[in-house]
């Protein structure tokens, strides 16, 4: 998981697992790597196709 839409779907999934602790962690390192970019897919999307 990368984006925050991704987060989403798991909160609603499987709540469990979008709480714990090393998945809240990793959300924020995500969060703070990506800046904006976490949260908008269409900056992600464009991201994808400069590599």
């Amino acid at each position: 998981m990368s984006r925050y839409e991704a987060y989403q779907a798991v909160r609603k999934l499987n709540p469990d697992l979008y709480w714990n602790s090393k998945t809240q962690k990793q959300m924020r390192e995500d969060a703070k790597n990506m800046g904006d970019a976490f949260f908008n897919q269409d900056e992600m999307f464009f991201m994808e196709h400069q590599k």
